[in-house]
């Protein structure tokens, strides 16, 4: 068959024209520059946990005398703000990282429902005060994230049955403190009612819940899913990591440190693993917090 005979596509590719080869490569180059992205940012990520880390071993091991506030201010808000740019790059794959609506709802409405819910506490002594005041930043940083999703018309895939499962019997246990703390006379609520330990496991699923496994199950698992790694193997890999981030525990809790710790990265890991979502893990660390709490 002659040149002239074949179709134009057939014979452009034959001549070498640049019709093809440059939108190949910037076709490649796109998925690429997306992972670099997403791998720097979960390094930011970690780097902020391990910095974390460091502080609270450091005064754990009694190096330094009292707990640096401004190094929590410090890990909070650069796990807020790094999370919430990761889920904005990465808001056309969200299932790649176990992220469906109950995920998004517990990163940012969750706790707005925690200051609300803190309300009938006021004027109870033995509540922390830091339990009921609202911190300012985290409530933007979340404001910021939900309006930059909707402007963007990011959707947000459907959760399954284990996920709203696991996040109704949270809403059961948390309304079911909330009456107790109504009919509790004035200043007689005690530690360890049942009151005080669902206000403690909003705090503990808003925060370190929520940041946590925003690395551990989220971000970390899904990229190293998406440089190969088998999901097994990532199971391994982010037990190995929460425990790193808790080796505070060793000196004055160790049995926690050995069993309570790697039990919880397993099992927060199995269900965001099986069930695509990280919220069934995120009520799992707060219920396991509250249990090692007594």
């Amino acid at each position: 068959m002659r040149l002239a005979e074949m179709s134009p596509r057939r014979s452009a590719m034959a001549r070498g024209t640049p019709n093809t080869l440059p939108r190949c490569s910037c076709m490649e180059a796109k998925p690429d520059r997306q992972l670099k992205v997403g791998l720097a940012l979960l390094a930011v990520l970690v780097g902020f946990g391990l910095t974390r880390t460091v502080a609270d071993s450091l005064y754990a091991w009694g190096v330094i005398p009292h707990y640096h506030q401004p190094v929590l201010n410090v890990y909070t808000l650069g796990v807020l703000i790094t999370a919430s740019a990761l889920i904005l790059w990465e808001r056309r794959r969200l299932p790649q990282f176990h992220i469906d609506g109950l995920v998004l709802g517990i990163v940012i409405l969750a706790p707005v429902l925690q200051w609300a819910y803190g309300l009938p506490f006021r004027g109870f002594d033995v509540v922390p005060e830091a339990y009921l005041s609202p911190w300012w930043p985290k409530l933007a940083v979340d404001a910021a994230l939900l309006a930059l999703l909707v402007a963007l018309r990011a959707k947000a895939p459907r959760p399954g049955p284990v996920a709203w499962a696991f996040v109704a019997g949270a809403l059961v246990f948390v309304a079911a403190g909330l009456v107790g703390a109504l009919t509790a006379p004035p200043g007689g609520i005690d530690p360890r009612s049942l009151p005080m330990t669902t206000l403690t496991f909003l705090v503990v699923l808003t925060r370190w819940a929520t940041y946590e496994e925003l690395i551990m199950v989220v971000f970390l698992w899904g990229y190293l899913r998406l440089l190969g790694w088998r999901d097994e193997r990532i199971l391994i890999a982010q037990t190995v990591l929460f425990m790193l981030f808790h080796i505070f525990l060793i000196p004055g809790r160790p049995a926690v440190f050995l069993i309570v710790v790697p039990a919880t990265a397993l099992v927060a890991g199995l269900l965001a693993w099986k069930n695509r979502s990280a919220a069934p893990s995120m009520v799992v660390y707060a219920l396991m917090s509250i249990f090692v709490s007594f």
